[in-house]
């Protein structure tokens, strides 16, 4: 009877040796899968953040290429309203010019006009006196 219970004894811690390993054996499947499964989520979101940031920075370079190109094409805008208005500017100031000197020319001549009027008169009127004398 002692043998068979020191058997039935070494059965049982050979059955819980084998129900622990196995229990452990599960966990350590479980443990590794979700090991396995984290590693490839850390891939995962690596490849995804790389592949991100590489559409992140072609539209980023192709929205600064466009901003360039647009902030280019406003100063030569810039400088053609800039040009168009010196222009502008310098023909009216031509055209300014122009009208004053006409306006002191057109002066000059009514001041001539008005003098040789004023000494014609006392011109003739110095006549007649040294006619009449």
């Amino acid at each position: 009877w002692k043998a068979v219970a020191l058997l039935q004894s070494r059965q049982r811690r050979v059955a819980a040796k084998l129900v622990a390993l196995w229990k452990h054996r599960h966990i350590a499947l479980g443990l590794a899968k979700w090991k396995e499964h984290c590693a490839s989520r850390k891939n995962m979101k690596q490849i995804g953040t790389r592949v991100l940031c590489r559409w992140l920075t072609k539209q980023l370079f192709v929205m600064f290429e466009a901003w360039k190109e647009h902030l280019r094409g406003s100063r030569v805008c810039a400088k053609v309203v800039d040009r168009w208005i010196r222009r502008l500017e310098l023909g009216v100031l031509c055209l300014w010019r122009e009208h004053a000197l006409q306006q002191k020319r057109m002066a000059h001549i009514v001041h001539k006009a008005l003098g040789r009027w004023a000494h014609a008169t006392l011109s003739d009127a110095t006549v007649l006196w040294k006619l009449r004398a």
